[in-house]
């Protein structure tokens, strides 16, 4: 089902192992995950796939402002499991990801899936 990190303590549910090696991870960053109760059920059952998973920067055009959403994991909940979720970190580390965001060949990448005191948390690098 999902495994217990030695170092931290917390349940990893997924991870994803080719970004390890696909790309040079400069600095990591844990981000919250806005989830609809099907989908944080499927998360504590193990039903995630991170494979060509990523993150990205967006405009909300409601609010104009800059918010982070991850894109392309898979939870499987059936229908709707595609949806894009948002992501929830710190101001000052938004900024930090915008400024470095903008440098050409950089890519925001997932690299865990892991619940820490009940809450899912998404590891991005």
């Amino acid at each position: 089902m999902y495994t217990i990190s030695i170092m931290t303590g917390n349940k990893v549910v997924a991870k994803n192992r080719n970004a390890y090696y696909d790309f040079d991870l400069l600095e990591k960053i844990e981000a919250g995950i806005v989830l609809v109760g099907k989908e944080i059920n499927a998360i504590r059952e193990g039903k995630v796939d991170l494979t060509g998973s990523y993150a990205r920067i967006l405009d909300d055009q409601l609010t104009k402002k800059q918010e982070l959403y991850w894109l392309g994991g898979r939870v499987d909940i059936g229908e709707g499991s595609d949806r894009t979720k948002k992501l929830l970190v710190h101001h000052s580390e938004l900024k930090n990801m915008i400024g470095k965001s903008l440098i050409k060949g950089l890519t925001l990448v997932t690299l865990e899936l892991y619940l820490k005191h009940g809450r899912a948390k998404l590891l991005i690098a």
